[in-house]
């Protein structure tokens, strides 16, 4: 009987210790159940296949998600940088020093030669170059030194060329003046594009014939073109009128005045020729001639010449 007892309460005991915590989870660990779930060799092979192929879509989507932050982690920091001016601050100080590397091993400006330079002075082209002896050739740019002697009144174009290792070249065309206008109360040079050169008058240019009226400098030039075809008349030119920005006056021999027309110029400066080579129009007996009418001649005499052709007259009767 004791023996019986005691064999019953080992197995109440044996059946305590096997239904205990922890032997339920080493029981479920080492279960089928369990093995099958996370092992593929013991797996079915459709389960296992599923298993694989929806392991393999969780890792895709892992990798599409980081790319996407690195994307944009990336774009942040690169659009912060720019802000900054991280990246041109970079590049400009990585420039400057191969310019000041490249001056030290000999391209540097040891000359600047100018051509076709005649009115304008060097001192104001060299100003506005604003180029330095014994400094980096490479250091200037070409486009603005040229944009800056555009400014200078006298020059029409300009080139600018570097010529290693130590040469800068500049090549001028001037502007070329035909008349002086008479404007706000000074004098200004007109070149043959109508633009205005306001730099000092030289003396070789004082003698040109005197433009005024608004807006005439621009009309300048085409009327000049036109006299151009009658000697005569140039030769007496002394200066030329805008009227009311329609037509012009023009002044011969310093006192007479030509009013011409505004259409028709052409044949009126013909027929102010021809009266010209028959003496018809002489300084201190003409006045004024008008030419606006086509197939009339207007002049005003005076008083002397006036009483003159009077006393003629009367003596012809």
């Amino acid at each position: 009987m004791r023996q019986l007892k005691a064999s019953s309460k080992e197995g109440v005991s044996a059946s305590r210790r096997k239904n205990s915590p922890l032997e339920k989870k080493s029981a479920f660990f080492l279960s089928t159940a369990f093995l099958d779930r996370f092992s593929f060799a013991n797996a079915n092979p459709k389960h296992n296949r599923t298993e694989r192929i929806r392991a393999q879509r969780n890792r895709s989507q892992v990798r599409s998600w980081f790319m996407a932050v690195s994307l944009i982690v990336i774009g942040i920091a690169t659009a912060i940088s720019i802000a900054l001016g991280l990246p041109q601050k970079a590049y400009n100080a990585t420039k400057d020093r191969l310019v000041l590397y490249s001056g030290n091993i000999g391209l540097d400006v040891r000359d600047v030669f100018v051509e076709g330079r005649k009115n304008a002075s060097l001192d104001i082209i060299m100003a506005a170059a604003q180029v330095k002896t014994k400094t980096p050739i490479l250091a200037y740019d070409i486009d603005a030194i040229r944009d800056n002697l555009l400014k200078v009144d006298w020059i029409k174009t300009a080139t600018v060329q570097r010529r290693l290792p130590n040469l800068l070249y500049i090549k001028l065309v001037e502007r070329q003046p035909i008349a002086l206008w008479q404007g706000q109360g000074q004098h200004y040079l007109v070149d043959k594009d109508g633009v205005v050169i306001k730099s000092p008058i030289l003396d070789a240019f004082k003698t040109l014939p005197i433009v005024a009226g608004v807006n005439a400098p621009a009309h300048t030039p085409k009327l000049l073109d036109l006299l151009d075809k009658f000697i005569t008349v140039r030769k007496h030119l002394t200066a030329m009128i805008r009227i009311r920005e329609r037509r012009w006056d023009l002044t011969i021999d310093g006192t007479i005045t030509i009013k011409l027309p505004e259409e028709g110029l052409e044949d009126a400066l013909a027929r102010l020729s021809i009266l010209l080579d028959e003496q018809k129009i002489t300084p201190g007996d003409v006045i004024s001639v008008d030419l606006r009418l086509p197939k009339q001649v207007i002049m005003r005499l005076t008083p002397e010449a006036a009483v003159r052709v009077k006393i003629r007259g009367k003596e012809k009767v």
